[in-house]
Order: C-alpha cells, then sequence, then structure tokens
C-alpha cells in the first residue's frame, strides 16, 4: 500500500466532489424514493467511519 499525503487525501475528496455531487443530485431528482431509501444503511455507514476516522471502514463501505 503506497502511504498517501494529507495534501493527496484533499484533492482526492476535491475530485470527487466534481464529479459525485452533480451526478447524484441528478439521480436522486428522478430515483424511486424506495430505492434512495434502501441505500440509507450504506450511507450511514460511510458516515460512521468516516466520523470515527477508519479509513478502511470508509472505503470499503464506500465500495458497496
Amino acid at each position: 500500500m503506497t502511504a498517501v499525503s494529507e495534501r493527496q487525501l484533499d484533492e482526492y475528496t476535491q475530485i470527487r466532489s466534481l464529479i459525485e455531487i452533480p451526478t447524484l443530485v441528478s439521480i436522486a431528482a428522478t430515483a424511486d424514493p424506495a430505492a434512495l431509501e434502501a441505500l440509507r444503511p450504506s450511507a450511514e455507514e460511510i458516515v460512521s467511519a468516516a466520523a470515527a476516522g477508519d479509513l478502511v471502514g470508509y472505503v470499503g463501505a464506500d465500495r458497496r
């Protein structure tokens, strides 16, 4: 595993925000509410891992 600097993590986060936020806004506007609700457990797992500083848990939950 290659070490990633804080700066690189910030850059990755910024790039993901530029790509993912507009995409998710578009999807949310047209998606079935029940399908979105089914994603809630995964989203909560991502948020919990991030809040705990658990990078491995965060990445694992984010990839599901």
